[in-house]
């Protein structure tokens, strides 16, 4: 058993970081943006993007204290209630976080993530679509898909969304979505068998061999607009 944990950490690591190319189309969409802000950064990869321009907050502070063992700039605090001035970024990068909230406390976070961007300025959301392994991740509580977030920026003869009022003036600028595996394999036995089921789907996933008519993530790039800096 530890040989087969050794050989398939190695063909994991040969076949590389999935999240690290996702990263960089989040990075893309934010990359001509001068001071960025990415909430809930987590153990700072995105960070490592730039680490000049960029600089993390996060609600666990144990990864705040990672970070900063590796000379990345971050802070704790929460996405319902950023630390930060009004307009203080040209963007901001809301990560896999989305879908750890019920409606109110997204709503919340959005409009947070709004205040603190520039007018101008972009906001760039990436959340896991509704999958058949959604809750495999214990701290999921709901799916955003991308049509929801729209309508709760858009607005109908000077009216806002009906259900939550103050909601921030962003446009979709740019999307993005990410095809799930042709066949998904998953265990639900033991550790190592979750393991070598995740080595196959990169696999899989490497050689294009995906459901492209479907998406289970996607990354969306949103444009505060300037005349509303709410």
């Amino acid at each position: 058993m530890p040989k087969i944990k050794f050989a398939g950490a190695k063909i994991s690591e040969f076949l590389g970081d999935v999240r690290q190319d996702e990263y960089a189309i989040s990075y893309n969409f934010l990359q001509k943006c001068g001071r960025i802000l990415d909430v809930g950064c987590g153990s700072g990869t995105f960070l490592r993007k730039a680490p000049d321009r960029i600089e993390g907050l996060d609600f666990n502070p144990e990864n705040v204290d990672f970070r900063h063992a590796h000379g990345l700039k971050a802070q704790t605090g929460d996405a319902r209630q950023l630390p930060f001035d009004d307009g203080s970024f040209d963007g901001v990068h809301f990560s896999h976080v989305l879908q750890v909230f019920h409606s109110n406390d997204a709503v919340a976070a959005l409009r947070e993530l709004a205040r603190v961007t520039r007018p101008g300025g972009l906001v760039v959301v990436t959340t896991l679509n509704w999958f058949d392994r959604f809750y495999r991740h214990p701290e999921n509580a709901r799916a955003y898909p991308p049509d929801a977030l729209r309508r709760l920026f858009s607005a109908l003869n000077g009216a806002s969304s009906p259900m939550f009022a103050r909601m921030p003036a962003l446009v979709q600028k740019r999307i993005w979505l990410r095809r799930p595996p042709l066949i998904e394999f998953c265990s639900a036995t033991n550790h190592t068998r979750d393991q070598v089921s995740g080595v196959l789907n990169k696999l899989r996933y490497r050689l294009g061999l995906r459901k492209y008519w479907a998406f289970d993530a996607y990354f969306v790039c949103f444009e505060k607009q300037r005349s509303n800096a709410s």
